[in-house]
């Protein structure tokens, strides 16, 4: 008998923190082959002077939901590599500008990531994501196939408590 296995392909990501300087998020466009990551998670990302971040056509970016409305509080960003289809992801709206979110589906079900950026000074960002998780995926709608990643900046973060 002939057994064939499918091994799921591993998602992939890298996570850094520019801040906010074009030289870094430059360097790292450089050096992170979209062909090797899926996605990319940048907190603190340079803004030029339209409002909008540096990417390469490798890269599609995504902005926290606020963005266009107060683009000087855009906290993270989170490309999506091109070699990724796209009608296996979507962008999740929440409304932070410290928390860009994505879904990618596949044959392993579907998997949220959030890119976090947390400030020092409190945890206010994480309070609203556990809100957020509350209300979308209420306890009597949760299901296995339901998987969440974070990715992101996290200090003086006290546990969620759920």
């Amino acid at each position: 008998m002939n057994r064939h296995t499918h091994s799921p392909t591993p998602l992939r990501f890298w996570q850094q923190n520019v801040n906010k300087s074009l030289i870094s998020q430059l360097d790292l466009l450089n050096q992170v082959n979209p062909k090797a990551f899926d996605l990319i998670f940048i907190q603190e990302p340079h803004i030029d002077f339209l409002n909008l971040t540096r990417a390469n056509p490798s890269w599609t970016v995504v902005y926290p939901s606020q963005h266009h409305s107060s683009p000087n509080t855009t906290w993270s960003v989170t490309l999506v590599s091109t070699s990724v289809s796209k009608n296996k992801w979507k962008q999740v709206h929440m409304q932070s500008a410290d928390v860009t979110a994505v879904e990618l589906t596949g044959d392993f079900g579907s998997v949220s990531f959030y890119n976090i950026y947390n400030v020092c000074e409190n945890s206010d960002t994480l309070f609203k994501l556990q809100d957020f998780w509350s209300r979308r995926h209420p306890p009597t709608t949760r299901q296995w196939h339901q998987q969440h990643g974070l990715g992101g900046r996290f200090q003086q973060a006290p546990p969620l408590v759920g």
